[in-house]
């Protein structure tokens, strides 16, 4: 292996179709935003090859800003659960207000119209009001006060954290909190995607899990959200 810049470079090629498809697809693109989108997918595939498929390279492809900019914003929302520190297990954005097939996102950039777009591109799942059980990374937070980050990590902000039941509840195992969820393409675009962390947003989430007897506890410092 070798470095480049602030990546680690694999001694192994990137994927020959990859590469034709990724010159090919990236060869007319004309706006700024999206040519920085190519450079990130391109030095992320340089460094572990086989991390970003075809289907979303495609999907890449047929982007334009408008809905480059409406991903970004889901994105900044989003909760990403990684776990073993690199191994992307789901992502999505909490519904803390309600319904987002009832346009309850809208105050966050992420309207219903929004959301469509983004299914129609292939990065959202079509089923708005889905929902994600964090009973079974309750377990060990509830257990021990914390969850070891190589196990379990949720990256939300730009920041790392874990998810605990609120001191003195009563543990669980279930705890379903309703979320747009992203697809395996979404998840793989994400990365490359800038984060806007979203005050607004954050104080919606903070009262939402509070309403549902949790925290969200960061790495660093223990800080509650």
């Amino acid at each position: 292996e070798e470095t480049l810049g602030d990546k680690i470079v694999s001694d192994i090629a990137p994927n020959p179709e990859f590469t034709e498809r990724f010159f090919e697809g990236g060869q007319d693109v004309s706006a700024d935003e999206l040519k920085v989108l190519w450079g990130r997918l391109l030095a992320d595939e340089v460094a572990r090859p086989g991390l970003t498929s075809l289907r979303t390279l495609s999907i890449l492809r047929d982007l334009d800003t408008e809905v480059a900019n409406i991903f970004s914003r889901f994105c900044s929302l989003s909760f990403t659960l990684v776990a073993g520190s690199t191994q992307v297990v789901g992502m999505g954005v909490v519904a803390v207000r309600g319904r987002p097939s009832d346009n309850k996102l809208q105050e966050f950039g992420i309207g219903y119209p929004e959301l469509v777009r983004l299914v129609e591109h292939g990065l959202i799942a079509s089923d708005f009001d889905s929902w994600r059980d964090y009973g079974p990374f309750l377990t060990i937070a509830d257990q021990i006060g914390s969850v070891p980050r190589e196990t379990l990590a949720i990256e939300y902000a730009g920041q790392e954290w874990f998810l605990r039941s609120t001191p003195g509840t009563e543990p669980r195992e279930e705890a379903r909190l309703n979320s747009v969820l992203a697809t395996h393409s979404g998840v793989e675009l994400s990365r490359v995607v800038g984060i806007v962390p979203n005050e607004q947003y954050s104080s919606d989430l903070r009262k939402h899990l509070r309403e549902n007897r949790l925290q969200l506890v960061r790495f660093n410092d223990g800080m509650v959200l």
